[in-house]
């Protein structure tokens, strides 16, 4: 593959925040790193495939000079963060975007980079006012559904990534307001009208056919009781779910990835062949949480392997 250099940063975050939307606008980008680690000095380089250009730079100038602070697949969450950051008196930008492979609608909140020093100890839960922190989660769809549960019962929620100083998320905090903590607490506990429908000693496990179910459109809530992974799902849906898991008796990892847009597209091209496979995320990556682990059945993997293209 051919490939042209569209541009240069000072930023290594620049550079992969910029990699990740130009793949997610399904352009192959890579970054080249000249930069002495001892000096600190050379060019990171981003490029792009030959032929995309244009399209990329497009992209580019829209993001440029910009820094995600939150993103979500729900909107109300982010839109209440927004509310709380202008409420300091900072600038945001939100943007509305959808992943090609998946169909998923994100919902992004951003600000200029030179007011990045003025947000940061904002992302921090204990520091917004009138509201607080009811749950802590390492997956997005694991806080998505919890809204959902809490949107049920009419209470308001604010999604926050907590990041560390290399802008790697940590964290997934979901915040209510101070005055429904102790409700929300309590009806997250209890889950009421929802049944659990699996236990795992080991949470790569559950979170396969948490992977599953949701691929099925089926909620799952995962909840760790004594050491052991609890899966639950709405009442109406434990049939459904109990025949699922039984049905898919041994997963085999086949592939792990740093990018989530290339696990999302090879999970994509093995489901249009009639592959089920699931994405087990990893703690500690850049924007969302991965790396990310691609598992298919066992009857699977040789077919699987046949179809993802040959590793780099």
């Amino acid at each position: 593959m051919d490939w042209s250099k569209v541009k240069s940063f000072d930023s290594l975050y620049q550079a992969e925040f910029l990699k990740e939307i130009l793949m997610e606008q399904g352009i192959n980008a890579v970054i080249v790193n000249n930069r002495d680690s001892m000096l600190l000095i050379g060019d990171i380089e981003l490029y792009v495939q030959k032929g995309m250009e244009e399209q990329a730079n497009a992209i580019i100038e829209e993001y440029y000079g910009l820094t995600m602070i939150d993103s979500f697949i729900l909107e109300r969450p982010v839109s209440n963060y927004q509310k709380f950051i202008e409420g300091k008196g900072i600038e945001t930008i939100f943007k509305e975007r959808e992943e090609p492979y998946t169909g998923i609608r994100f919902y992004e909140l951003f600000v200029s980079n030179d007011d990045v020093d003025r947000v940061r100890p904002y992302i921090d839960p204990e520091k917004i006012e009138g509201w607080r922190s009811v749950a802590i989660c390492h997956r997005e769809q694991q806080v998505r559904y919890r809204c959902m549960f809490l949107e049920n019962r009419d209470i308001d929620q604010m999604v926050l990534k907590v990041k560390d100083m290399n802008y790697k998320l940590q964290d997934i905090y979901l915040l209510v307001p101070q005055r429904d903590y102790l409700f929300a607490k309590e009806a997250l506990n209890k889950l009421e009208g929802w049944e659990p429908v699996a236990d795992f000693e080991q949470v790569h496990k559950a979170q396969i056919r948490e992977e599953l179910l949701s691929n099925s459109g089926i909620p799952v809530i995962i909840k760790q009781q004594g050491g052991i992974f609890k899966l639950f799902v709405p009442e109406h849906d434990k049939g459904a779910a109990i025949d699922l898991i039984m049905s898919h008796k041994k997963w085999i990892k086949v592939r792990t990835y740093g990018s989530v847009v290339e696990a999302q597209a090879d999970q994509a091209k093995l489901s249009e062949k009639g592959i089920d496979a699931s994405l087990v995320t990893m703690k500690d990556s850049m924007f969302l949480i991965g790396g990310y682990d691609l598992y298919v059945s066992d009857n699977d993997v040789q077919k699987a392997l046949e179809l993802l293209s040959p590793e780099e």
